[in-house]
């Protein structure tokens, strides 16, 4: 900066979102205006690729039939997909069990043991790895290819950015009212930011960037640290 500026700073982690609005005057004083931040980022995201095309292959949607009725499976099995501890974590004989008793009764078994084989491979960290993979290719390209595979689990798709700006377009609406949020709390409009610095490997996700670009113009925002 080589004059005073009121600097819009966009911190992505995995788990949070965090906009604070500063006010700097180069080589004297830097005065915090104001704060405001939302529970999602780039965990979130991977989230929205497991859910759409990891999770329908393993199972999520998928019937068993009891007492002559056809249930869902229930869904808290996938859920568990939104951190790769916590269904690290379902890597116990009670889960297992019960998942190959749906399995059992179900006609989409295939899918279901495609579950349990996952779960007991350890290798979940690794279909985490490839679903960032993905998600950062998507950054730079029109579409990517995902593909994941160890013993008893095999899953392959191409994935477009359209299909992913979709799939994250709640998690980008939520993104862009904290952003009114924190303008709000200073007291400025769009036309009150001098800059904006964006951090964070979300930051490169185009959507993400053009929520910072439609309301204070390609020219003032900036990137660093992702």
């Amino acid at each position: 900066l080589s004059a005073p500026a009121a600097v819009l700073v966009g911190d992505f982690g995995g788990g949070t979102s965090d906009f604070s609005i500063m006010r700097f005057v180069p080589g004297e004083t830097a005065e915090a205006l104001a704060h405001a931040g939302v529970g999602l980022a780039g965990d979130s995201f991977d989230y929205r690729i497991i859910d759409n095309v990891v999770s329908p292959a393993l199972g999520k949607n998928a019937t068993y039939e009891s007492w002559g009725k056809n249930l869902p499976i229930p869904l808290h099995y996938f859920t568990s997909f939104s951190r790769w501890n916590e269904l690290s974590m379902m890597n116990r004989p009670p889960v297992i069990k019960a998942l190959r008793e749906f399995a059992d009764a179900s006609k989409d078994h295939k899918k279901l043991e495609a579950f349990i084989a996952l779960i007991e491979s350890g290798a979940v960290y690794g279909l985490y790895q490839a679903i960032a993979g993905a998600k950062a290719a998507l950054s730079t390209a029109e579409k990517a290819s995902f593909s994941f595979a160890v013993e008893g689990v095999s899953i392959a798709r191409t994935i477009t950015r359209t299909d992913f700006e979709n799939w994250i377009a709640e998690d980008l609406a939520r993104l862009d009212e904290a952003i009114s949020t924190v303008l709000a709390r200073a007291n400025l409009a769009a036309d009150g930011i001098d800059r904006v610095f964006l951090t964070g490997g979300t930051s490169h996700v185009p959507a993400v960037r053009a929520l910072f670009e439609r309301r204070f113009g390609a020219q003032r925002v900036e990137t660093g640290e992702e």
